[in-house]
């Protein structure tokens, strides 16, 4: 699917944990809008939990972005208990691709 600019957006991603198997995050996974490989902290995204391991973001790619823009979110996560000293950032990448100029459709009045 192309996006525009002002366009929402809803994506579903999977938080792996041990053995690759489905694993809720220590706490609820971040997103980040990220246009032209630099991160717009200023963009407005939201993640939800759906169900074990299971999330989804969603949001409104920001009207100022341009046609072409390359727009990706970018997910991270602790797979681990807070104080556990192998917790590290795990993250998700999803290519939301490049931005296309809207199509309106003109009607002829009868």
């Amino acid at each position: 699917m192309s996006y525009s600019p002002g366009q929402s957006y809803y994506k579903q991603f999977l938080v792996n944990g041990p053995g690759n198997l489905p694993f809720n995050a220590w706490l609820m996974p971040k997103a980040v809008l990220v246009r032209n490989g630099i991160d717009d902290l200023t963009a407005k995204t939201y993640v939800s939990y759906s169900s074990l391991g299971r999330y989804s973001v969603s949001g409104i790619i920001p009207s100022n972005y341009h046609n072409n823009d390359n727009v990706n979110l970018f997910i991270y996560y602790h797979p681990k208990e807070q104080g556990d000293p192998t917790n590290l950032y795990k993250d998700i990448l999803i290519d939301l691709g490049q931005l296309v100029k809207p199509v309106i459709f003109a009607t002829k009045d009868s």
